[in-house]
């Protein structure tokens, strides 16, 4: 688990996080999302021990990643938005690399290396950003850390490579995983997603599982606007809207609707 406590983080004099406290389970997929400058990369780079916070605490796992104890830092892998590669082979940076952790499987990272259909014997400095960017997620998956952080993994993506993504991440995800998805993309993740965190103004706005902002609020599309509606986006259909879930059943949930929602309430 990750727990996070009454976390501060500043840059200098800009203040980016204040009084933030969440935790992170096993056998989940998070959602991170926030408008730019919210702090979502900051709250990654702190859970990997990249970054020290301010005030606070963040724990994986019971210890302080930012003690970078070589059995944490093997327990978790943070996938940047914009991975720095090398001129090396694939192979040759993914044996390199890979030894570091003793969950990773070589045989894994093949054979997702051929769902991706690239070949591990490229160098990088042939590869296409996006291409350039599969070889990364190949490579984080196959490490078969507990925690996995995937900062905008679908940037760079075409429609294909990204069903792709989603597929394959379904497939590697157990009870004893726990993987955490800051994007801006947030249609292209949200089948994905079991719970999410939006960040607002230094602060968590939501913090909820699907299945209870599914009992929650309700979406929907309508040519006349619901006198309960919370939010609506015109259409061509009339409108989307999000609004109060009166019947208390799931209903099916809009994320990027209920993100704007919340991004734009005051």
């Amino acid at each position: 688990m990750i727990q996070i406590k009454n976390l501060d983080f500043s840059y200098g004099s800009k203040e980016v996080l204040k009084g933030i406290s969440t935790e992170f389970t096993e056998g989940k997929i998070y959602g991170l999302l926030g408008p730019n400058g919210a702090g979502k990369t900051t709250l990654m780079k702190l859970i990997c021990g990249i970054l020290s916070s301010k005030g606070g605490s963040v724990e994986t796992s019971g210890d302080n990643p930012a003690k970078r104890k070589p059995e944490t830092l093997q327990s978790l892998f943070y996938l940047p938005e914009h991975p720095q590669a090398t001129i090396n082979k694939i192979s040759t940076f993914v044996r390199e690399y890979g030894q570091f952790y003793p969950t990773f499987k070589y045989e894994e990272f093949e054979q997702l290396m051929k769902e991706f259909r690239l070949d591990c014997n490229t160098k990088f400095d042939k590869l296409s950003t996006g291409e350039c960017k599969k070889v990364f997620i190949a490579f984080a998956l196959a490490l078969n850390t507990p925690y996995l952080l995937l900062d905008e993994p679908t940037n760079g993506l075409d429609v294909t490579s990204k069903n792709e993504f989603r597929q394959i991440v379904s497939r590697y995800m157990n009870d004893k995983r726990c993987i955490i998805i800051a994007t801006h993309q947030i249609r292209e993740v949200s089948t994905l997603l079991d719970h999410i965190v939006i960040l607002k103004e230094k602060n968590i706005a939501t913090d909820a599982s699907i299945v209870d902002l599914q009992q929650q609020y309700s979406c929907g599309t309508a040519k006349e606007l619901p006198a309960d509606a919370l939010y609506s986006e015109e259409s061509i259909n009339g409108y989307n809207y999000i609004a109060p879930n009166s019947n208390g059943q799931e209903s099916n949930i809009d994320i990027e609707l209920l993100f704007n929602y919340i991004n734009l309430k005051k």
